[in-house]
């Protein structure tokens, strides 16, 4: 992992990268409780984080074929300077003193804005990488990336805790702007690796290049496939995740916010952990990785399920559950590094570099379109039924993609591709040696 670390632009964008993450973190981790507090309605706290995925979603497709139009560095600098200033200006708002039914208003409004524009920063960052860092090393490079992911809990988790119930709300805010503010400033000084060579885009319009994307897809035999079982396999375990931790802790059992972080934090300390070990090491088969991982996950959410079930019905004391709750997520993280990682590294070398934008903001539309629904699904089933109710239906559902994922012939056929693609490279490696 040192080499990746070697390159000057890596070490910018990941720098650049982890403080607007950390800041990204402490608002979410926040904002969740916020909305809880201010309403005691899981539906609305649903609505809520539904509008953000929605968004992203919505505008992913459009974001695809502009990344791969114009500098997709400036693209991750100035997406960042925008979510800074319109968090700095929802600040002031916030803090001129009005009433708590506006603030929930704004705040809307301003999860839309600041989807819009991770819509664009997302593919920038991802089809971006290999014109960075080179496909040589964009295993440790998405390894190394995922880092960003585990520490921007780790520190997020606690500081939101820390800062909400200490100094509030509107604190979160500014520091969350500031961390747009810096991490764009950062990613200013990124440049390509040397001998980059810009691929020329056509100048057709957007429609048509949408529809190339999709074309793109299509042709990769099981790629479509996979999207959908992927698409699936956020639709099942989102809602237990995002909507179910926080509302069976904060409403069910009445917990601190430091008790609903640590299992964040123990998660997040995981995927780091996993995160370091998998960019050091060689990946044998991304087929037999990837399909072992998702049914060894479904396994783990399928106990997490089980937890929130005994706890919520008094069969268990809160200190057992907290233990074995704490235990299981530091599982599903590692799994889930061990399954991501091989995954998008395949892809990104799998697609060309003319086409990345379009299809990776593709990708991410489609695989993540279930989510708004989920999220709002979610938040309704807690509000008119239970926790319990929500494990069993997120449980079921999971089942589908996990079969599918085990079972699809032209999915396995794509994963057994991918490790063809690796082996190539490393012949190629040995060759160049």
């Amino acid at each position: 992992m040192k080499a990746v670390f070697r390159i000057k632009s890596f070490r910018l964008l990941f720098l650049g990268n982890l403080v607007s993450e950390i800041g990204n973190s402490l608002y979410a981790f926040a904002i969740g409780l916020y909305i809880l507090d201010l309403t005691g309605n899981a539906l609305t706290a649903g609505l809520y984080l539904g509008l953000g995925a929605f968004t992203r979603v919505a505008f992913s497709p459009l974001a695809g074929v502009l990344v791969d139009k114009i500098d997709r560095i400036k693209v991750i600098y100035l997406t960042d300077f925008i979510r800074g200033l319109i968090l700095i200006v929802a600040g002031f708002i916030i803090f001129g003193g009005i009433s708590d039914t506006v603030t929930l208003y704004i705040l809307f409004v301003v999860a839309f804005l600041l989807n819009v524009n991770m819509a664009f920063f997302g593919p920038a960052v991802t089809s971006g990488l290999p014109d960075i860092v080179g496909e040589e090393h964009l295993q440790t490079a998405n390894a190394a990336n995922s880092l960003v992911q585990s520490l921007r809990s780790i520190i997020g988790v606690l500081a939101g805790a820390i800062v909400y119930a200490f100094l509030g709300f509107k604190w979160i805010i500014i520091a969350n702007a500031i961390s747009f503010i810096l991490s764009g400033i950062s990613e200013m000084f990124i440049r390509y690796k040397e001998g980059y060579v810009r691929h020329e885009v056509s100048k057709e319009s957007y429609f048509s290049d949408f529809k190339e994307g999709l074309r793109y897809i299509k042709k990769r035999t099981g790629l479509f496939q996979m999207i959908l079982l992927s698409l699936l396999l956020n639709f099942s375990i989102t809602p237990l995740l995002s909507n179910g931790i926080p509302y069976l802790f904060r409403v069910d059992l009445n917990r601190t916010e430091l008790e609903l972080a640590v299992p964040e934090v123990m998660f997040s300390a995981s995927m780091f952990v996993a995160g370091i070990v998998i960019g050091s090491i060689a990946i044998k088969s991304i087929r037999k990785t990837i399909t072992s991982g998702i049914i060894l996950m479904t396994v783990l959410f399928s106990f997490t399920a089980l937890w929130f079930h005994l706890i919520y019905n008094g069969m268990i004391s809160f200190t057992l559950f907290y233990l074995i709750f704490n235990l299981d997520m530091v599982l599903m993280a590692a799994v889930l590094i061990f399954v991501n990682i091989p995954l998008n590294t395949g892809l990104m070398l799998a697609v060309h570099a003319e086409y990345r934008g379009r299809v990776f903001s593709t990708l991410s539309a489609i695989s993540a379109g279930a989510i708004p629904i989920a999220l709002v699904l979610g938040g309704a089933i807690l509000e008119y039924g239970n926790i319990t109710w929500l494990g069993i239906f997120c449980v079921s559902v999971l089942l589908i993609p996990t079969i599918g994922f085990a079972r699809n012939k032209k999915v396995q056929g794509l994963l057994e591709s991918l490790d063809a693609k690796k082996r190539e490279m490393a012949l190629q490696e040995e060759e160049t040696l």
